[in-house]
């Protein structure tokens, strides 16, 4: 994805600073700042230098048509052509990202050739009920959804050994008629697969199906539905196997406790 940045007219007085023979911009031979995939769903620009400044290729990402960073950055970019640039701000508060695109295009067409609408975004936070609420930095979402996986694996883990140690009767009951340790193994491996695979499976086809229905609130495709769906998937997968690892110790534990010591606690 490329953004385009007027170049300065020299020779022609701008509105803003009458002294500065640069202030005046063209569009007739822009320059071409390209983004690049790095991550998601955030813009990072390098440092774009005054001189060669066609050569450089900051890096970035933003999944809509339009360009959506930070007024920091924004200026930044612009400052690299002019050192105070004619530039007009306006505070528009919008429900949906959608809307963003809507009021770009309608003051691109008021406004006509002469002038270029860029969608700043601001880092706000909205105010609820219950009080405030703080927007997540993207690059800490990865970082909590394992936080979330490790801690539900965790209680999943501790639930089951629970349950296997409130079934301290069955299994001396089990070695009592000659059951290995192998055998203990594979019945609690299986209460610990039933459990987990049961919550997971609920909770990730109830969530993608409330999920379904937010699409018609906002711009995403079906296709990127889709694929936030097998990221989710691959998440869930992982969720799985921790609690499946966890509960190899607990069902290790379990085959290990002796017929004897069971039957006389009973």
């Amino acid at each position: 994805m490329e953004i385009l940045i007027p170049r300065p007219l020299a020779g022609v007085p701008g509105a803003n600073a009458p002294s500065d023979q640069s202030a005046a911009l063209s569009w007739d031979n822009p320059t071409s700042v390209r983004l690049d995939v790095v991550g998601a769903y955030k813009v990072e620009l390098g440092v774009v230098p005054l001189e060669h400044l066609d050569q450089q290729t900051p890096t970035g990402y933003w999944k809509r048509p339009e360009i959506l960073v930070s007024r920091k950055t924004f200026l930044d970019l612009v400052g690299r052509i002019l050192p105070e640039p004619p530039v007009y701000q306006m505070l528009v508060k919008v429900a949906r990202h959608s809307d963003t695109k809507v009021v770009v295009q309608r003051l691109r067409e008021a406004l006509g050739q002469d002038y270029g609408v860029y969608a700043v975004a601001e880092l706000v936070s909205t105010a609820g009920e219950a009080g405030g609420l703080r927007l997540i930095v993207p690059d800490m979402s990865s970082l909590i959804r394992w936080m979330i996986i490790t801690m539900a694996a965790g209680i999943v883990a501790a639930s089951v050994y629970v349950l296997l140690a409130l079934q301290t009767r069955k299994i001396g009951l089990l070695r009592a008629i000659g059951a290995t340790s192998k055998d203990i193994v594979l019945y609690a491996l299986s209460a610990v697969a039933y459990t987990t695979l049961a919550g997971i499976g609920i909770g990730f086809v109830l969530g993608k199906l409330i999920s379904l229905t937010v699409i018609t609130a906002t711009d995403f495709s079906f296709l990127e539905w889709l694929k936030m769906a097998g990221y989710d998937a691959l998440l869930s997968l992982a969720g799985i196997a921790i609690p499946l690892v966890l509960g190899l110790g607990v069902a290790i534990w379990a085959s290990r406790i002796p017929c004897a010591e069971v039957l006389r606690r009973e």
